[in-house]
């Protein structure tokens, strides 16, 4: 609870309540939100998938699965969840934008746990 009421916690948090006010008098706030609710839903779907994915890899050196039921099915409920949603909520564009986002960031993702295997 110390760390949650940091003062750097407070700063980035005003910093964004700022950001979506100013945001808010170019564009209408419910648009805002829905602009910020896709960033992070693209950011829970990456997180969930590199989690899933370490989880896999770990399970195939140690034979066991460390991580509990209730993470397990919340991670996978959340890999299939978020891209529907996307494809029901999403225009044509955006729905292209948000998958290449997170597409390219989780090839990267392998690219650079492939390459620190090798060396």
């Amino acid at each position: 609870m110390k760390k949650f009421l940091s003062t750097e916690t407070l700063i980035r948090s005003i910093i964004v309540i700022v950001l979506i006010a100013f945001a808010s008098t170019k564009y209408y706030f419910i648009n805002v939100v829905f602009g910020l609710m896709i960033v992070f839903g693209m950011t829970l779907f990456g997180a969930s998938m590199v989690r899933l994915y370490q989880e896999i890899t770990n399970y195939y050196r140690t034979k066991t699965w460390e991580m509990s039921q209730i993470k397990t099915i919340i991670l996978v409920s959340l890999v299939i969840l978020i891209p529907i949603t996307f494809l029901i909520l999403l225009t044509p564009n955006l729905k292209i934008y948000s998958f290449l986002i997170v597409g390219i960031g989780l090839v990267v993702l392998l690219i650079y746990d492939l390459i620190k295997k090798l060396i």
